[in-house]
């Protein structure tokens, strides 16, 4: 029977050869989508979403408490809030935690407040060193999320100029300060007298003309740095030649292990469009063989439907496999990508083969005709490929989106290939992925085979 299913699958590998427009979209097709992400990762792009973000406060000051609430207030991020299982206790974020979060591609990025950033007086917290580590698939996003950093710095810069009653507190703390300062007693009286007028005149002016800057201000911080553009170019954004803090950011990656170029990030996700035009491509040929006659010849043979099926999703797993290695052999040679380990990678593709070879099967049941399972077929893996990431970078979903990414094997198997190929992920990391695609793999397989024998009887 091994035999049979055997020579049934090298029979479907000989057709598919033959079909130059199928052999495209295998192999043709996902090149031109490396080199498509490929220039978009490496030219920087740019991103409008909700980006999932950690905030670890080592310094655990109301300057910090007060800035992580700006963060959590933008309409553009999403800040993790972790809690106890089954309970809404909440869990403190540590710098590693959050690492492991980003490294493993939950999140985007991380911000670390680290301790006296809320340092003392009225300006706690400007001119502090912000730390980000950030996934470096998602370097599109720095730029972006740096302007949204300055953005909330801004506003707390804004939110304390258009509080005359805090301000005024901070004032007596800094004439109180100011006799333990070190400096000549004649200075100490001008300081005195300049921060006493200053309150003076904090405690006179309107606070509605006093919260707004010539040039209506207000409506100006509606429309801060636009965030992703100017703050990409610069290393720290400024309005008015002042920049409110100093944001450092770095790769969250394994050591040794981050991307040396965009194609390592975008061969992965390009090479899926490999096993879409596989599984796409074999979807038809039941159909077609069924409408040609040559399912019943296989049946009269005779070959029960267990071989026969047994024997298609084998070429359709033996093609995708195939497919895979000879891009990735192409990634390495012409494009320099290299793979952190081979074992891992092999696993991946080895279960993204299952995986589609299983949904091959489902596809081929949804009609009749081919050009019902063709247009069903392809509907239903472009919409995994879009929502996977294959078709639609991640970054510019909303969050709605992107959580439901999850249930796409497209974005599985991107990130089994990943965290071999540079993510440097260990074999417990991507046990989950593997997991789903065998699991959807098994299940869509089984479905088309009970649909199969229940229409052919």
């Amino acid at each position: 029977m091994l035999a049979n299913a055997f020579r049934i699958a090298v029979k479907d590998l000989s057709l598919l050869w033959g079909d130059k427009m199928g052999l495209f979209f295998v192999l043709a097709f996902p090149l031109i989508m490396a080199l498509f992400f490929g220039s978009i990762f490496g030219g920087g792009g740019g991103g409008t979403t909700e980006m999932g973000i950690a905030v670890v406060d080592l310094d655990g000051s109301e300057a910090s408490h007060d800035f992580a609430r700006l963060l959590d207030e933008s309409n553009s991020l999403w800040v993790w809030s972790p809690t106890e299982p089954d309970t809404d206790v909440p869990v403190e974020v540590t710098e590693e935690l959050a690492r492991r979060k980003v490294r493993a591609g939950e999140l985007t990025a991380y911000i670390v407040l680290p301790e006296g950033y809320g340092g003392d007086g009225p300006f706690a917290g400007f001119g502090a060193e912000i730390r980000v580590g950030i996934d470096p698939s998602r370097q599109a996003e720095a730029g972006y999320l740096r302007g949204l950093l300055m953005e909330a710095s801004f506003r707390r810069f804004q939110d304390l100029f258009t509080n005359p009653d805090a301000m005024a507190e901070e004032i007596d703390k800094l004439i109180t300060d100011v006799d333990e300062w070190n400096v000549d007693p004649a200075q100490k009286t001008v300081f005195k007298g300049f921060f006493g007028a200053w309150k003076d005149f904090l405690q006179k002016v309107d606070p509605d003309v006093y919260g707004q800057s010539p040039g209506n201000a207000g409506a100006a911080d509606d429309q801060l740095l636009d965030a992703g553009t100017g703050a990409a170019e610069d290393e720290n954004a400024v309005r008015g030649g002042f920049s409110p803090v100093t944001i450092e950011i770095e790769e969250v990656i394994r050591e040794g292990s981050n991307p040396r170029s965009a194609f390592e990030i975008s061969f992965p996700q390009a090479m899926m469009w490999a096993v879409i035009g596989t599984c796409a491509t074999f979807a038809v040929t039941l159909v077609r063989e069924r409408k040609e006659g040559t399912l019943l010849r296989l049946r009269v043979a005779p070959h029960p439907a267990g071989v026969i099926l047994a024997g298609k999703a084998f070429a359709c797993f033996s093609t995708c496999v195939g497919s895979l290695a000879l891009l990735t052999v192409i990634g390495h040679l012409v494009f320099g990508m290299r793979i952190e380990s081979y074992g891992l990678y092999a696993l991946g593709i080895c279960c993204t083969g299952v995986c589609f070879a299983g949904i091959m099967m489902a596809i081929t049941t949804l009609g009749t005709t081919e050009e019902a399972v063709g247009g069903a077929g392809w509907g239903v893996l472009i919409i995994a490929a879009m929502l996977g990431g294959g078709m639609v970078p991640l970054l510019v979903m909303p969050q709605w989106m992107t959580s439901l990414s999850m249930l796409s094997p497209v974005r599985w198997a991107v990130f089994s290939l990943e965290g071999a190929v540079w993510r440097g992920l260990t074999f417990e990391q991507l046990l989950p992925a593997y997991a789903v695609l065998l699991g959807v793999g098994i299940v869509a397989f089984a479905l088309g085979v009970w649909v199969f024998r229940w229409r052919e009887g």
